[in-house]
């Protein structure tokens, strides 16, 4: 009788722990439920308390991780080093960390990724380049950390530039004159600096173009790598000259900020028709009253194109004006609808794509959008509105004391399917270098990236 009394009292305890168990579970199920619809729907802070709570009920959940991950992200806003900023990008990547530990290969792939962005947006630069190359270990075929490291690399070399141009008094671009004893001493110092960053970041820069060859970002960066090279060649004049000419070969390819597809563009006419795409000023200030704009694809195509159209290496942080240009004031003049009827008839289907993606810019541009934290982008950036560049940017909203640049953009039109689009975009940077232009791309998406096939000036300043 006792030993059935015992086995009665150790089943009863093992229902009662599965109960347990099952509840916690389940419970958990529904925080992370309810924590993936506040994401959902921006409501961070809310997420963020349901994902912690699904968190501690079910520290196993990586999806309950993530997403917690993910909404400390969504608060954290780039290039502000406050205790409590800081925070937030701790907690982020202490949630990664746990993700990094799973054998999920996907997960630990994102959550490198996730690290190394916020370790670079604390300038915190070895350990950014230590969390790509976990991601590059995880993913080899991706030519993204090693782009970034080549990135990082550039802004560090860039970095020390200033610092020591500075103390020697020179001129931004100005060479240290190797006759010069104090400047001829500075500059070999400098070179024993910043040679293993320009051979690190040319090495990951050529390997990202090993797997995407027409690697916009990485075209670019190259270019500026090598005259980082030349910067430190001192008293070697004839190294400085070849490798300014390698580096002027890497922008010889590059037409409008970004490499244009060699095939013709779909458009008839690209200037006049992409033109179309310029509209007008964007005139108005915006007052919080546009709607949100959510399209995902669009943060895609923006993401593609503000990293390549920067002109300027040294800018720390993008600041992106958060209203949208409403620049549609519809393509071109109604033609003759039977000749229309015939052009149809014998259109290529990518012409056909083009078209439409320039009627829809012109509705979706009827009115302005306000942008969301979507962009996915290798330095800082910052939501901000015209009120916010005037203070940031006082002189007529034209540059910044350190190497800043602001970005307006429109709402970008697509296709039926999103595999076309055009966009407007254009950039004011520093007084410095006094630099300011609008430009329209058309960009098609291949193998999931998307890429440029034209671009039109629309003005310059």
């Amino acid at each position: 009788m006792n030993w059935t009394c015992k086995l009665l009292a150790v089943a009863l305890a093992a229902v009662a722990l599965f109960s347990l168990d099952f509840h916690a579970r389940s419970s958990a199920a529904t925080e992370l439920k309810l924590g993936v619809e506040a994401f959902k729907q921006s409501a961070y802070a809310e997420a963020i308390l349901h994902l912690k709570k699904a968190v501690s009920l079910d520290p196993e959940n990586l999806d309950a991780r993530m997403y917690l991950a993910k909404a400390y992200v969504k608060q954290y806003v780039p290039g502000i080093h406050t205790p409590d900023n800081s925070h937030l990008a701790e907690q982020a990547i202490d949630q990664y960390q746990h993700v990094l530990d799973s054998t999920n290969r996907m997960a630990r792939i994102d959550s490198a990724k996730g690290i190394a962005e916020l370790y670079l947006h604390e300038n915190k630069f070895e350990d950014s380049k230590k969390f790509y190359q976990m991601e590059s270990d995880l993913d080899p075929l991706d030519p993204e950390p090693y782009f970034a490291i080549g990135g990082i690399d550039f802004d560090e070399c860039t970095r020390r530039d200033t610092e020591e141009g500075a103390k020697l008094g020179l001129k931004p671009g100005e060479h240290p004159n190797p006759k010069n004893p104090d400047q001829k001493k500075a500059c070999d110092e400098l070179r024993a600096k910043n040679t293993p960053s320009i051979k690190e970041g040319i090495d990951s820069l050529n390997k990202a173009m090993e797997l995407r060859p027409d690697d916009q970002g990485a075209i670019f960066y190259l270019s500026l790598m090598y005259l980082e090279k030349a910067a430190v060649e001192c008293d070697d004049l004839t190294a400085r000259e070849e490798d300014q000419k390698t580096a002027g070969a890497w922008v010889n390819k590059i037409e409008f900020g970004v490499p244009v597809k060699a095939r013709k563009s779909p458009f008839r006419d690209p200037d006049r028709q992409l033109g179309a795409a310029c509209g007008g000023t964007g005139s108005g200030e915006f007052r919080g009253t546009g709607e949100p704009y959510d399209v995902a694809e669009a943060y895609e195509v923006y993401s593609a194109i503000i990293p390549i159209i920067n002109p300027n290496p040294e800018t720390h942080t993008w600041f992106i004006r958060i209203d949208t240009l409403p620049m549609g004031r519809g393509s071109l003049p109604p033609a003759d609808p039977s000749e229309r009827a015939r052009e149809e008839k014998e259109e290529a289907p990518e012409r056909k794509l083009a078209d439409i993606a320039l009627d829809d810019y012109s509705k979706v541009n009827a009115k302005r959008w306000r942008l969301q934290r979507n962009f996915t982008l290798p330095k800082p950036y910052k939501l901000v509105t015209p009120d916010e560049i005037k203070t940031i940017f006082p002189r007529h909203f034209r540059g910044g004391s350190f190497g800043e640049l602001w970005i307006e953009l429109s709402a970008v039109g697509f296709n039926a399917d999103r595999t076309m689009a055009v966009v407007y975009m254009a950039h004011h940077c520093t007084s410095t270098c006094c630099c300011a232009d609008g430009k329209s791309f058309l960009l098609q998406k291949h193998n999931g990236k998307w890429e440029v096939l034209s671009g039109v000036e629309c003005w310059i300043s």
